[in-house]
């Protein structure tokens, strides 16, 4: 392996990123980079006892472990239970990092990483630290007022603002959901998928007529049926992304495992934990639904396998042969980097339409549009979920359920994601994670795949990059 040199304030940004990032898993909740309960960490490259000191000490062990014990509680009772626990030690950790471990508390480390950022010489590396920083910040934000050590939160349009570095605010009103909709609407139409004549009826059921129709005709599969076809479709895509990026590791691997129906995976439809089994290797799910098609497994592997994993294991490589830049061995949750690895793999579908034919067959051909643009709006209904939840207070769990349903979003799907959204143990990754990453980084990382094409803009994430530095690098390199 040839290292490459790496400018020494990176490297410096990178060690000081990593230990505010621990710092902040133990503020949220979250039992760390191996667990069920992952809230800030989405993938770690090295060995755990590579982390440092912070994340050793005994209340982290403890926040990790009570985090585990209220994602596996079977019955209501023990999950309050656990979580008023681990909440007390959460505010507790907040206090002693305040008052003991830095001059000034995570806002002054938080400063100190804003210095180093600024003597990075490359402009694309930089801009995207500084956007991180930026990102820390909102984050740091909203933990201090959920665990009631301030008494300001920032609102949802101003998080999305400086998590993305976009202004305004990429968040869809309802007249741009209903044109979503009737876009795809007027696409089934035109495969002769028609609402029931003989009655009125409104827009949001003409559109679940059709739905429901077209989905009758896709076939919906048993659990069985929903298991196997991801273990068939995680196997050869990989095959397929060894076989088309120059380097990928031979030795990147994804082990297929069972649902546990416990902590995130009662919140998603699919997952992977990277990291598990050693370098490049990965652990994935997918959560069976009855209302499901093989689109639906479709979408669910190139977001999950075809964008999640290859780009994780690019920045484990990056990492690897950087020397040890320990920001892109945090694929963190909660962040600018995470808004590209959530953008890019929203766009799975448009990304790898030819690798899911070759999979599934010429028949999956005419539905690939319509699954994408589905896609596309589903993600784009979580922001406008989420900023009615958190400003207008005009919706209730059954209201938002059946509008989701009504947008084209699968029943289960819809499920998991309203109790995401209501339950308050999660308020801090809704607001600065979920609502963000998907909404916004698609329909930004859309447009640059449209532009661009899809080569060119994974070819520009080999590395951790935040939106508008990918814009720029893409800008700068004089693509069309």
């Amino acid at each position: 392996m040839v290292l490459i040199r790496v400018d020494p304030a990176i490297l410096e940004f990178g060690d000081k990123y990593l230990e505010i990032a621990c710092i902040l898993e133990s503020v949220a909740g979250g039992d760390g980079p191996y667990g069920d309960q992952k809230i800030f960490f989405d993938s770690w490259a090295g060995e755990e006892k590579a982390l440092p000191e912070i994340y050793h000490r005994s209340i982290s062990g403890t926040i990790r472990e009570l985090a585990k014990k209220s994602g596996e509680a079977r019955d209501e009772a023990s999950r309050l239970k656990y979580i008023g626990l681990l909440n007390l030690r959460r505010r507790e950790f907040a206090g002693m990092v305040e008052n003991v471990m830095a001059r000034e508390g995570v806002f002054s480390l938080i400063r100190d990483l804003e210095d180093i950022a600024l003597k990075i010489e490359d402009p694309i590396k930089q801009q995207t630290r500084i956007d991180q920083v930026n990102g820390l910040n909102a984050l740091t934000l909203v933990l201090y007022h959920d665990i009631g050590f301030s008494g300001y939160c920032p609102t949802f349009p101003q998080i999305v603002e400086t998590m993305t570095g976009i202004s305004p605010p990429m968040i869809p009103t309802r007249e741009e959901i209903d044109k979503k909709r009737d876009e795809i609407s007027s696409l089934l139409f035109k495969r002769r998928y028609e609402p029931h004549f003989g009655r009125q009826y409104t827009a949001e059921e003409g559109f679940m007529d059709q739905l429901s129709a077209w989905r009758k005709d896709l076939g919906l599969l048993s659990k069985e049926q929903m298991l196997g076809a991801y273990q068939k479709g995680v196997i050869k895509l990989i095959k397929a992304i060894k076989g088309k990026t120059t380097g990928f590791p031979e030795e990147a691997e994804v082990k297929v495992v069972t649902p546990s129906m416990t902590g995130t995976d009662r919140f998603i439809g699919g997952s992977f934990d990277y990291g598990r089994g050693g370098p490049y290797k990965a652990e994935s799910r997918i959560v069976p639904d009855d209302t499901s098609t093989l689109i639906d497994v479709a979408t669910t592997i190139a977001h999950e396998i075809g964008s999640h994993y290859r780009l994780s294991v690019l920045w484990d490589q990056y990492q690897r042969l950087c020397g040890g830049d320990k920001f892109a061995a945090t694929g963190t949750m909660c962040s600018n980097i995470a808004i590209t690895h959530e953008g890019l793999t929203s766009q799975g579908t448009k990304i790898y339409e030819k690798e899911l034919v070759e999979i599934y067959g010429d028949k999956i051909m005419q539905d690939v549009v319509i699954a994408q643009k589905l896609e596309e709006l589903a993600v784009a209904m979580l922001p406008f979920e989420i900023n009615r939840k958190y400003h207008l207070q005009d919706i209730t769990p059954g209201k938002m359920i059946a509008e989701f349903i009504a947008y084209g979003v699968t029943e289960g799907r819809s499920r998991r994601r309203t109790a995401g959204i209501f339950e308050p143990s999660r308020r801090p990754v809704t607001l600065t994670y979920s609502g963000v990453a998907y909404g916004q980084g698609s329909e930004f990382m859309g447009h640059l795949i449209d532009r661009y094409g899809p080569k060119i803009v994974l070819e520009g994430c080999t590395e951790p990059i935040s939106l508008a530095a990918l814009s720029k690098s893409l800008e700068n390199a004089g693509g069309k």
